[in-house]
Parts: C-alpha cells; structure tokens; sequence
C-alpha cells in the first residue's frame, strides 16, 4: 500500500433499525488512516442516524467529512500520542483491502474514459444480528448433522437386512406334490387296517378245516 495515498472505497450498511433501508456510499480514503485501524471507530450510532435516512448526496458529504476529519486528528498526533475511540456497541466494521482496479471505456468519439473501481470494501453490520444467523447456521448444520445420521443408520439397516440368508421357499406345485403323497400314505395305511380287521373276523367265526385222516 503506497503511503499518502488515496483509496477509493464502497461502505455498506445493512438494514440495522425498522424504517431504514440498506444504504452503499462512495468514499475516498487515505492510506494513513486504513493503516491506523481507526476508520471502523467513524462508525456510531448518531452518525448513522443522520446518513441513513439523508439523500445520497447529502450522505455522501457527511461521510466524507467525518473521514477527513479523523485524518486531521490522526496528522495532529505525535509518535507518542495514541488515539484511542471506543468501539459503539451492537455495531461490527468489516473491513477488505484489495488491489486499485480501473474500468476502461472507449467513447464513440475516441475519446478514452477510465473509472476507478472500489479497493476498499466496508461493511457496517449488527453484530446481534450477525449472531443469530450464526446460531442459524449453527443449528442448520445440526439438523443436518442428525439426518445424515439418521440416514446412514437406515442405510446400514438396509444393507444388514440385504446380506441376511434367504429361506428358501418351496413352490405351490411342491407344497400341493408333498400333500397328495401324504393322503395316498394315509389311504394305503387305512386300506392295510381294514383287510386286517377282516382277516381277523373270518379267522374267528368261519369254521376251522381240518384236514382228513
């Protein structure tokens, strides 16, 4: 980062009260006070109710102005003269440093024009609500977390239940075979029983033969 130099920046702000609406500013920085650490500390509650609801021009200007004036404050101090602001509660600055960037562009005419893009990147945030989206994000992952599980834990049942041996079945045809040769055993047992009663009936009341002498 080149010293005394100036950088070209964008500031977003969300949507931090009811009746505000997200708001991006232009802004031209110096070097010395992006390596100072103190341009997150510009950033308070009164200075932002007097931007948000302002015209773009208008907070354009206010913005600008409260920048050069912590570089006149910074220049004003000594090796052994410290600034220190306290930060504003609820509030959170990030802040990106990039590399300078151009847009070049060539009229119709000839004639070249070349816009700076934003190296400097700032974002105003609450940082309560920083803190919800990450426990959002936290129970997000969770959730996710459990039904993975849940997940595999089916995925493992199913397989365990694939790989179990299979009984083998006996067909219809099998079944309806087995049971016909079991009524022809029956019948043949029952057929056995009764030349059985009636030989014994006859041997008990025919009369016995006996042979001539």
């Amino acid at each position: 980062m080149e010293q005394n130099s100036m950088l070209y920046g964008l500031v977003e702000i969300d949507k931090l009260r009811h009746g505000w609406e997200a708001r991006e500013f232009p802004i031209q920085v110096p070097t010395a006070i992006v390596q100072s650490g103190l341009l997150p500390s510009i950033f308070d509650w009164p200075l932002l109710g007097q931007l948000m609801p302002s015209e773009q021009t208008a907070g354009i200007s206010l913005l600008q102005e409260r920048i050069n004036n912590l570089e006149l404050l910074n220049n004003l101090t000594t090796s052994l003269q410290r600034i220190q602001i306290l930060p504003e509660t609820e509030l959170g600055v990030d802040l990106v440093i990039g590399r300078p960037s151009y847009n070049v562009l060539v009229r119709g005419d000839g004639s070249i024009m070349v816009n700076e893009l934003p190296s400097l990147h700032i974002h105003v945030f609450g940082t309560e609500t920083r803190a919800a989206a990450g426990q959002e994000s936290t129970l997000a992952i969770q959730c996710a977390a459990g039904m993975g599980e849940a997940a595999a834990a089916a995925a493992a049942k199913a397989k365990a239940k694939a790989e179990q041996p299979l009984t083998e079945v006996p067909p219809a045809e099998a079944i309806a075979g087995g049971d016909k040769q079991q009524q022809r055993r029956q019948r043949r047992r029952h057929r056995q029983s009764l030349w059985l009663r009636i030989s014994n009936w006859l041997s008990n009341h025919l009369p016995r033969l006996e042979p001539f002498s």
